[in-house]
């Protein structure tokens, strides 16, 4: 892993972020330890560089306690909102057993949010648990929610009607709005994806200065 580490100063001098995670896409990254102040730099590390990318994989393997292990995934970016999971070393009935966990961002779920997505023993091999899949698919809603939207109205881009009435910017409408146009078309993907749903709400230009 240090090996790992050094080739990141060493490519942040020579290339810039961006290029990294050209070069770096579509691969595993695989760190064993137990220091969780290297974990932790390792971490802010991978964040502050744009090293990371959904198509890569990072794994840590480690031996800590429970407690540690659900902070280190709660307070850092990298092990709680990309594609990570975190190995730990734990007794299983005087044997020891590897139990992956993952941070389910977007779920209904107690405040910790990190479950224990599967289990491996040499007796049963590698067992998911029946509530939550060791798979990309975190990420989503799970129970769906619906969310409010505050558009402009800004042409070609986005389009508001109430009723069959154009929304012009300096109107507010408490009514929900029809929203079309190539935004709103990105949004409804980004909606199937993640499973969610939306209304939209016309919001006065001056909001948009602000944001």
């Amino acid at each position: 892993m240090c090996g790992f580490r050094g080739a990141v100063c060493w490519l942040g001098e020579t290339f810039s972020g961006l290029v990294i995670r050209w070069r770096s896409g579509c691969v595993v990254v695989v760190t064993s330890s137990s220091d969780t102040n290297f974990l932790a730099s390792l971490a802010e590390e991978s964040r502050s560089g744009d090293l990371l990318v959904w198509p890569s994989r990072m794994v840590v393997a480690t031996h800590l306690t429970q407690p540690i292990v659900l902070n280190l995934m709660q307070q850092h970016w990298t092990l709680s909102m990309t594609n990570a999971v975190l190995l730990n070393q734990e007794d299983h009935f005087n044997n020891s057993m590897w139990v992956a966990y993952q941070y389910r961002p977007h779920h209904s779920l107690p405040k910790h949010q990190v479950v224990r997505a599967a289990y491996w023993i040499p007796e049963e091999g590698i067992v998911t648990t029946t509530s939550y899949q060791l798979n990309k698919e975190f990420v989503k809603f799970r129970d769906g929610v619906s969310l409010i939207v505050t558009a402009t109205h800004w042409p070609p881009h986005v389009y508001l009607f109430g009723n069959t009435e154009e929304v012009e910017d300096e109107r507010r409408e408490a009514d929900s709005l029809n929203f079309q146009g190539p935004m709103a078309n990105i949004l409804t993907i980004i909606a199937q994806k993640l499973n969610f749903t939306y209304e939209t709400l016309a919001s006065c230009i001056k909001l948009w200065l602000h944001v």
